[in-house]
């Protein structure tokens, strides 16, 4: 049987995906992938990296960038008759609705730089967050593609 060839931007999304979780993500990869996707017309791709760039967006604290990345996933899925529950559930969460206001948004990037809890309840507020170095021990989601973690593992140690 002969492999069939994956969807343009498939692979890269996979790969975003691999460096996301080995916190190394970069905006060029988000890029690449989307770009590769946007030329193969493969909407489902470029949804999945609209949510990965938003989930990124919010570990680092960019909560405007990662509502809009996350809006934009959501709107996608919605168009076509889908949900995007990850996408909806990381929007609904306190920190990236505190962006509305410009002064929730103030207030939040205060929060950032002097380390305390924000002024609205959080349910994640005080406790710790998966850092780089634990994500680096978690085992990475499960594949349906045999052989293509392995190989984009080591591509990364290359």
């Amino acid at each position: 049987m002969v492999p069939r060839p994956l969807p343009p931007g498939d692979a890269e999304c996979d790969y975003a995906k691999f460096r996301f979780w080995q916190g190394d993500l970069s905006e060029e990869h988000l890029a690449h992938a989307e770009h590769l996707a946007k030329a193969g017309k493969n909407r489902t791709v470029i949804r999945l990296l609209h949510g990965l760039r938003g989930e990124w967006h919010l570990e680092r604290g960019e909560w405007a960038l990662a509502a809009e990345s996350l809006r934009e996933a959501v709107t996608m899925a919605h168009a076509v008759g889908l949900t995007d529950e990850d996408a909806e559930t990381q929007l609904a969460s306190p920190s990236s609705t505190l962006v509305s206001s410009p002064i929730h948004a103030a207030r939040l990037s205060n929060w950032q730089t002097q380390g305390g809890c924000p002024t609205v309840p959080s349910p994640t507020c005080g406790l710790p967050s998966v850092t780089a170095s634990r994500r680096r021990s978690m085992p990475l989601r499960p594949t349906n593609r045999p052989g293509l973690m392995a190989s984009l593992m080591s591509s990364a140690t290359n």
